[in-house]
């Protein structure tokens, strides 16, 4: 067996994991987590070799095994089991894997390169071959979990692998021996990968087409259907973020959904505007912005309220977040309509959860019948005594304040699936300390 094969199996395993995780999170079943997985591991190389012509490599069977062919559908088995055994553990691994990733990154960049340039292609489709062996199976892993395609929006990945092609280019051109180049051209990626992912570097996006939304459309009447809880058996959790070191522990968690905020202590304020984009831009997950000017209540001058409007329009507009998280309420305990109208047709694309201002409101049926009225998605709220007299949609109930596993039984009894932390799932319980992705396993799969 050669180092080079070694390693090829190597970054396999890598990716196959990443996709039999992002299946679990997803609760695929065994099944479904094998096909997600082999799709990351194999589905890039597959389609290189199609798009040249070739039979897959998975489906050469070679003798002696090691040299190849079906040892690639035994390496996403050992994947799969590897992921059963550990599970949680693995949540701790996590610099670990991305390193194995980056090493198959790179390695798979060599292996479609040189494929191509046996089969008489020039170097430019060589290194475009290259980028599909590389990035490919991240593109199949999405598509399958139903996702838009991390290499489309996110981190600098594919662009990895075409850097590495044009440095495979640059040696050849120099006349530097073949292994040298491999070796140089592999090292290339990595490097470009991991400082991408350590410095947060993306490429600039395409300001959005206003075709996408009517900015004139300010029909603030608007009902989202059914709240997307129904029918589901496991946690949909919300966690609380107030850094990019949060974001990224985050990203390779079992979490749904991201609500970015600062000053999360004293109930969370709007984050500054280079947090929200950057976060949002880095995030794998869908990233609800907090808009709140004040930690005193929920009720806003019209100063306050005009920032209010002002920030949700640089959500909508200059961050690829999903939505914001607002509440605003008068002093007398009710929804305050007008205002919520407002924010409604300023949201846009944007879709809106109501916030803990819920907890203020004197009516909660009434209050919740305006909101779903209004096109709110969802309301964040703590236990309340009226709680089983509001309906489960179409507004989804978002639970949060103070719950731990043992309460998750009573809640799924409930049809509360749906649920919100922020200490409870850090290392020390306070939000100075890490985001400790084994307690997001305990509560998504309890």
């Amino acid at each position: 067996m050669t180092f080079t094969l070694f390693i090829d199996y190597l970054g396999t395993f890598a990716f196959a994991i990443s996709g039999i995780r992002r299946a679990s999170a997803k609760r695929f079943d065994l099944f479904g987590a094998i096909v997600v997985g082999f799709a990351t591991g194999c589905g890039g190389g597959t389609l290189r070799d199609i798009m040249l012509g070739q039979t897959p490599f998975w489906m050469q069977t070679k003798t002696p095994f090691w040299e190849g062919g079906y040892t690639y559908l035994l390496v996403v088995l050992f994947a799969l089991l590897f992921v059963s055994v550990l599970g949680r553990y693995l949540l701790r691994m996590n610099d670990t894997i991305f390193i194995f990733d980056a090493i198959g990154l790179g390695l798979f960049t060599v292996v479609g390169i040189e494929k191509t340039l046996a089969c008489g292609f020039p170097i430019w489709v060589a290194i475009l071959m290259g980028m599909v062996t590389g990035a490919g199976g991240g593109v199949f892993r999405d598509i399958f979990i139903n996702v838009e395609p991390l290499v489309f929006r996110k981190d600098i990945y594919a662009l990895a692998c075409v850097f590495g092609g044009l440095v495979y280019l640059a040696c050849t051109s120099m006349g530097i021996d073949s292994v040298t180049t491999q070796v140089v051209t592999a090292l290339s990626v990595i490097a470009l990968r991991g400082i991408a992912m350590t410095q947060h570097w993306r490429l600039p996006v395409l300001r959005r087409d206003v075709a996408e939304y009517d900015e004139n459309d300010t029909r603030a009447w608007r009902s989202f259907g059914k709240a997307a809880s129904e029918g589901v058996d496991h946690f949909n959790l919300q966690v609380v973020a107030v850094s990019m070191q949060d974001i990224s522990e985050i990203n390779d968690s079992d979490a749904s959904v991201v609500e970015l905020c600062a000053n999360a202590d004293c109930g969370g304020l709007t984050p500054d505007r280079d947090l929200i984009r950057n976060a949002c831009a880095q995030s794998r997950l869908p990233v609800y912005v907090m808009i709140r000017p004040k930690a005193d209540d929920f009720c806003y001058s019209d100063a306050e309220f005009g920032q209010m409007l002002a920030d949700i329009k640089f959500v909508a507009e200059e961050s690829k977040a999903e939505g914001i998280t607002v509440g605003v309420v008068t002093p007398d305990g009710k929804v305050d309509v007008e205002r919520m109208q407002k924010i409604m047709a300023a949201a846009g694309r944007l879709k809106v959860t109501f916030n803990r201002a819920f907890e203020k409101v004197a009516d909660p049926a009434t209050a919740y019948a305006l909101l779903a009225k209004l096109g709110v998605g969802s309301i964040t709220t703590t236990v309340l005594p009226t709680l089983d007299l509001l309906p489960r949609a179409p507004v989804r109930l978002r639970i949060g304040g103070g719950i731990t596993p043992e309460h998750l039984p009573n809640l799924r009894s409930r049809g509360l699936m749906c649920i919100h932390m922020g200490r409870a799932v850090r290392s020390k319980l306070t939000f100075d300390s890490s985001v400790d992705s084994s307690k997001i396993w305990d509560y998504t799969h309890a």
